[in-house]
């Protein structure tokens, strides 16, 4: 049997041509769009779902953690990370009174947040083209001039002046030949169960709050966790708190459940968001090993979802709050927390979190945090650090630039993947193409303060006050 097969050179008709081409259509490249868009270029996003949001939305996360302000209440996120929770909130997909060191996660609902992406793209003038995927390259020597995508309609291309990678594992810069590393990661498949009686759940660490797993996840007490429910109507459980709570653990001594079944581990993790007094509570305690094998991805979307029933019928029969719970949506895919990534012109130190980092040439922040204990417990500080623009840009390649974080150059790999970060690295990864496509140039070429000042005008937080005095802002 052959190895390879070589097949003749097609023509592939030009489809479109633009100012920015977007590659993926999650919180990323959502913020990428806006971003370029709103500076002026004429904007193509290709997604390969039929929606927005990726993750958050196909997805089912249905939860950004709360990065938005440091531990002194002072907001450091801004721009498309800010308008997309506030205009969930305006529709009924998040809930008012967000803003507090107090809630951990910011629970929202994905088909609205599919909704608010997609009304803010069109209303920017984006041109959205879904069902369709990246599958090979436009390269001018060492330049990247546009993308061949698959659609529906067949192959077609698209030429663009300034491509930006949001792709869950970068695949326009690995088509591209950039410099780019790749390693096994783990992913979980999220499912939704309606039915459920989220106050005798929430009741139940009321009058057990010794039982709660306040450092797991973002370390809260007890305390925060009724109240949250009680009086804002946000149910957000810590993900591996099942792991150290009775509640779940003496099931699973008693050999009553599984933490580990074929493939799948940590089913007792068991993170979970309710949003709102609706019964519907999303849960995501599902996980496996991830990498880019094709066939061993596709038998571990088949093993999650048989997964997702076993951990649905454990809460139903165990858990108090979920006996006439019914598993109603199980997410599209699993979702892959890091796959892929670029070595960068820069590459972002984030070994230590807990400090600040100052960078001449930042173009988007994140709040610092710390571990409240051995246990693992986050915590989040009063400060920021800053992430550089380099860190966004893939050697060897030029035209191109990723937005997403889970896949800038960073070291650790994936240090500011989460959608809270995502967002605003999005958002400046967008701006510099448009002003790369305005002037004809590389994003490589783009001054980065030019950069910083069109981000600001759009309100992204690069600092405060003095700060912005000593970027010249």
């Amino acid at each position: 049997m052959l190895d390879k097969l070589s097949l003749d050179s097609r023509e592939v008709p030009v489809a479109a041509q633009c100012d920015v081409l977007v590659a993926g259509g999650g919180v990323s490249g959502a913020a990428a769009a806006l971003g370029a868009a709103r500076s002026g270029a004429d904007t193509i996003l290709v997604e390969r779902s039929g929606c927005l949001g990726g993750v958050a939305t196909a997805g089912l996360m249905a939860s950004i953690s709360n990065r938005y302000f440091t531990n002194d209440g002072r907001r450091i996120l801004g721009g498309p990370a800010l308008e997309i929770v506030q205009r969930l909130v305006e529709m009924g997909g998040a809930v008012e009174g967000w803003m507090t060191p107090e809630l951990p996660g910011i629970t929202l609902d994905p088909e609205i947040l599919k909704i608010v992406l997609g009304r803010l793209l069109r209303e920017a003038g984006v041109r959205t083209l879904f069902l369709s995927q990246v599958s090979d390259v436009v390269l001018n020597g060492d330049r990247l001039d546009g993308v061949i995508v698959e659609t529906i309609g067949g192959r077609q291309a698209i030429r663009a002046m300034a491509v930006v990678d949001a792709t869950e594992g970068c695949v326009v810069a690995h088509l591209a030949g950039a410099p780019t590393s790749v390693d096994k990661g783990n992913g979980s498949l999220l499912f939704r169960m309606a039915g459920v009686n989220v106050d005798r759940f929430v009741d139940y660490y009321a009058e057990h709050p010794e039982d709660y797993p306040s450092r797991k996840d973002r370390a809260i007490p007890a305390e925060w966790f009724v109240r949250n429910w009680r009086e804002r109507e946000v149910m957000f459980y810590p993900h591996g708190g099942g792991k150290v709570t009775d509640l779940v653990n003496r099931h699973v001594r008693a050999g009553e459940y599984e933490s580990k079944r074929g493939r799948a581990y940590d089913l007792d993790a068991f993170g979970m968001y309710a949003n709102g007094r609706n019964g519907v509570v999303t849960v995501n305690s599902n996980f496996f090993v991830t990498d880019l094998d094709p066939w061993e991805a596709s038998h571990r979307e088949e093993e999650a979802r048989e997964m997702a029933f076993y951990a649905a019928d454990f809460l139903k029969k165990h858990i108090p709050g979920f006996e006439d719970g019914v598993l109603v949506a199980m997410a599209e895919y699993v979702g892959v927390r890091a796959s892929r990534w670029i070595e960068g012109v820069e590459t972002l130190d984030a070994t230590d979190q807990t400090r600040p980092q100052r960078s001449p040439n930042v173009v988007a922040v994140t709040v610092c945090q710390g571990r409240a204990d051995s246990s693992g417990g986050m915590v989040i500080m009063d400060n920021w650090y800053d992430i550089p623009y380099g860190s966004l840009l893939p050697r060897d390649v030029r035209g191109l630039i990723v937005g997403s974080g889970k896949t800038v150059s960073s070291r650790p790999r994936a240090a500011v993947r989460g959608m809270s970060r995502c967002l605003p690295i999005g958002h400046a990864a967008g701006v510099a193409a448009a002003l790369a496509a305005r002037d004809g140039v590389s994003p490589h070429d783009v001054a980065v303060p030019e950069i910083q000042r069109r981000l600001v005008e759009q309100n992204a937080f690069l600092g405060d006050a003095a700060r912005l005095t000593e970027l010249g802002i």
